[in-house]
This record gives structure tokens, sequence and C-alpha cells, in this order.
């Protein structure tokens, strides 16, 4: 079966509706991920937290002091996963590179 050539400007509204496409998924990709830096530095902070609740515990036999902490250790666990968050971005971005590569790859097979 012989395929037809595709008219230029037909391709070129496919070539931006596709580039308009990406960029909105790389504006949110880029406002969903957090820096690097911030996770650990999040990380860090929250395993201090809990250190010092794990440490106030052991101090505290009083079993009113021990409810509490264990509800501020309960709160503590219960946040969501950044690293989840982080992985799903990281995912997201290389769904698009690749998305760019195969375009890029199509668009110089196509002018051959």
């Amino acid at each position: 079966m012989a395929q037809e050539p595709v008219n230029k400007d037909d391709f070129n509204r496919y070539v931006d509706r596709h580039d308009h496409q990406h960029a909105a998924l790389d504006g949110r990709l880029a406002r969903d991920m957090v820096p690097m830096a911030q996770y650990m530095a999040d990380q860090r902070s929250l395993e201090r937290r809990l250190r010092d609740i794990e440490r106030d515990v052991e101090e505290k036999s009083d079993s009113d002091a021990l409810s509490t902490q264990t509800s501020r250790i309960d709160k503590l666990e219960q946040r969501p996963a950044n690293v989840r968050n982080y992985l799903i971005a990281l995912a997201g971005l290389g769904l698009t590179l690749l998305g760019i590569v195969v375009s890029a790859y199509f668009s110089a097979k196509g002018a051959q």
C-alpha cells in the first residue's frame, strides 16, 4: 500500500499542536517538581523530628505524654511521600524527552 505524502500545512499544524502539548506538560512538571536539595533538607528535618519524638517518648513514662507523642509520630508518618511525587515527576520528564526524540526522528525521517 502506497502512502500519500503529507501536506506541508497539515504537518506544520500537527507539529505546532504537538509542541503546544509538550509545553503544557513541561510547565506542569516544572511546577510540580521539588528541587533535590529541598527534598533532602525535608528528609533530614523529618528524621530529626522523629528522633526527637522517639527520645521524648523514652523519657516520659506518663501515659498522657506517651499518647501525645504517639499521636505526633502517627501524624508525621501519615505525611504524603515526597519520594513518590519525585519519581512520578522524573518519569513524566523522561516520557516528555522520549516524545521529543521520537517526534524529531519522525520529522527527520519524513524530510528524507
